[in-house]
């Protein structure tokens, strides 16, 4: 059981972390760094450095059903988040395992989604069918860059018949901020 919580956690992180990347404001084309010589971190980096403040505020939301322990680490993970990008929020939502799939159903049918999920990877097939996910790798800058940093297991639980995925904006609340 360690080992799976070993593996959803960073899993899960990754999610996140790609999804809150394609919220953030998009500036001028740097060169790429140079590659790394030591293996990615595995926890969220300090935030030094604030990102240009949005226009307007941004809101994510996130639905997920982690325990006490990895709550507490996301907890970690949006605060770095956040201050980091100033005028980004990330409102976070903890379900029981038994309710989340309904909870997201009901979600997707009354428009009221989150903007991304932390989904039971046996969820994918159904979820997909219905168009519910949106192709990450097509609508986010910098896409290869960003995985080019993650470890490939838990890289590869995200992705379905090709291209990683997230919710598709129509199915998200009216208020979602998704680029």
């Amino acid at each position: 059981m360690k080992a799976f919580y070993k593996l959803v956690l960073p899993a899960s992180l990754l999610i996140l972390v790609l999804i809150l990347a394609a919220c953030g404001q998009t500036a001028t084309p740097e060169p790429p760094p140079p590659p790394a010589t030591a293996p990615p971190a595995t926890t969220a980096p300090e935030a030094t450095v604030p990102a240009e403040q949005p226009a307007e505020p941004v809101s994510i939301s996130y639905w997920h059903t982690m325990s006490d322990p990895e709550t507490a680490q996301l907890e970690k993970v949006v605060a770095a988040f956040e201050a980091a990008n100033p005028g980004i929020t990330v409102k976070t939502t903890r379900f029981a395992y038994n309710d989340f799939k309904s909870a997201l159903l009901t979600g997707l049918a009354g428009g009221a989604a989150p903007d991304t999920a932390r989904m039971d990877i046996a969820w994918v097939p159904e979820f997909a069918d219905q168009e519910a996910l949106m192709q990450l790798d097509g609508a986010m800058p910098g896409f290869k860059d960003i995985i080019a940093n993650v470890f490939p297991g838990p890289l590869s639980t995200n992705f379905w018949q090709g291209p990683l995925l997230r919710p598709a904006p129509e199915h998200q609340h009216p208020g979602a901020a998704v680029e």
